[in-house]
């Protein structure tokens, strides 16, 4: 049982960080490692759960914020804030890792872990006031962070 612990957290590590590094060049999120994702914490939480219904629950919890922001983004900003490929894959993250208490902390630090790069990056003018960012890599990073600081690996 323990090998197909360590297999599905190494499913589930690979995909997220080939994920971030396809973000990062093509800008885009593909939906084969979306759908995969979700798949696998489906039959994860069934495995070592007994319930289907933390996965869905989960992933419905981490995506609902980002989905607000994704519809209601470009009212505020005038602009596409963030892309759907990325609200699927928090849906597929939340899959996963099923629901927990502390996704507020979640949240907060992958915010201000992307803020404070944004503004560094601008400081060096690195980027541009309008380039577009690639997210995938933040919400890669604490994709694999959190379960660990939440004790799941």
């Amino acid at each position: 049982m323990e090998k197909l612990l360590i297999f599905f957290w190494a499913m589930y590590i690979g995909i997220v960080i080939l994920v971030a590094i396809i973000d990062m060049n093509k800008k885009i999120i593909p939906n084969i490692f979306t759908l995969s994702l979700i798949l696998l914490g489906i039959i994860y939480n069934y495995i070592y759960f007994g319930s289907i219904e933390r996965s869905i629950i989960g992933g419905g919890v981490f995506a609902s914020p980002f989905l607000l922001i994704y519809g209601y983004g470009y009212d505020f900003f005038k602009k596409e804030c963030l892309g759907f490929g990325d609200v699927k894959f928090i849906f597929a993250i939340g899959c996963f890792l099923g629901y927990t208490d502390l996704y507020s902390f979640l949240i907060f630090i992958n915010g201000i872990f992307t803020i404070a790069l944004i503004v560094v990056l601008l400081f060096f003018k690195k980027i541009k006031k309008n380039q577009e960012i690639p997210f995938a890599p933040f919400i890669s990073f604490m994709a694999i962070i959190y379960p660990i600081l939440e004790g799941f690996i």
